[in-house]
């Protein structure tokens, strides 16, 4: 993980064409946009979600960060991306990136990369201890109180009973 003190270290390292940030709410990028001119990368800024969190004072907070930097972020990236329409409409209406083109970069994965394996599913069921017919439910990411875990976990037991005791979860993240 970069900090706000290496990230001018790092770039001087690596030299990148390209700084991509996802998440346009992290005050790293602002620094990005700071380093920007000097180490002579494009930028380009995206977002997730849209979303501030879930009390007043999180949602405060974040909207007061983002009227106060919109402009410095819109004068320095050199494209938006969105992951949704909901994230692109975000972006128009709250960052105010008028005619800009927002590019949308779905989430997803490389079925090239992940894609089935035999062996090496029935070598992880085994590390933990399942059978064929038990059924795993993984989350993974960064669970915060806006993502309401506590949701899935008890739409569990909601499940019905020959299912619900087939079915495991493992919540992979921060």
């Amino acid at each position: 993980m970069i900090t706000g003190f290496g990230l001018s270290r790092a770039l001087r390292d690596f030299e990148p064409d390209v700084v991509h940030c996802s998440d346009i709410l992290n005050p790293m990028t602002l620094l990005a946009c700071h380093y920007k001119e000097r180490f002579g990368y494009r930028l380009f800024l995206g977002s997730v979600t849209g979303v501030f969190g879930n009390t007043s004072f999180r949602r405060f907070v974040a909207t007061l960060y983002m009227r106060l930097s919109m402009k410095y972020l819109r004068d320095h990236a050199d494209g938006f991306f969105a992951t949704s329409e909901g994230s692109r409409v975000w972006l128009f209406n709250f960052i105010r990136v008028g005619r800009r083109v927002v590019g949308i970069v779905p989430l997803g994965a490389d079925l090239q990369l992940f894609k089935p394996d035999s062996e090496s599913r029935g070598l992880i069921r085994n590390q933990l201890g399942l059978s064929d017919e038990d059924v795993l439910l993984i989350m993974t990411g960064k669970f915060t109180p806006a993502k309401d875990v506590h949701v899935l976990i008890s739409s569990l037991a909601e499940l019905p009973k020959f299912t619900r005791f087939r079915t495991k979860l493992i919540l992979v993240g921060s």
